[in-house]
């Protein structure tokens, strides 16, 4: 310990860059950790649209949409899920499966969807792309 103490002294910017450091990590962690939303592999999310009839919004752009997505899904890109937020809360209680194009955007738009008081988001894991690697059909409009 006094080892310890004679560190900090003589390396005072070097320990407060540690604590620094410390103090980011475990800032990060907490923030995952209390805007994680469960994550659905495909099959998992088949079983959930099947049995509880969730309903699957992709937040991918309109053209991404239009070249394919899930088999009613709904396209409800970033820039307007403000305006469809009162239609989507209005199921507030029924499952909802994020997609978006890789799994990456997907968390953030759930976790908007959790604030406005949907009880019951789920993120695809992967994304689109997570699902036709696994050999899952896609439509278009």
């Amino acid at each position: 310990m006094e080892q310890l103490l004679e560190f900090i002294g003589n390396h005072p910017f070097l320990f407060g860059a540690l604590l620094i450091i410390l103090g980011l990590l475990v800032s990060t962690e907490v923030w995952r950790w209390r805007n994680s939303q469960p994550r659905l592999e495909p099959m998992e999310a088949i079983r959930l649209i099947n049995s509880e009839d969730a309903r699957v919004i992709d937040v991918r752009p309109a053209a991404d949409f239009e070249r394919g997505h899930i088999v009613n899904a709904r396209n409800v890109p970033e820039d307007r899920l403000d305006s469809q937020m009162k239609d989507l809360v209005r199921r507030r209680k029924k499952p909802v499966l994020v997609c978006c194009a890789n799994g990456l955007a997907s968390p953030k738009i759930a976790g908007r969807l959790i604030e406005a008081g949907l009880e019951r988001v789920f993120v695809l894991k992967g994304g689109l792309q997570g699902w036709q690697q696994a050999g899952l059909p896609t439509t278009r409009n």
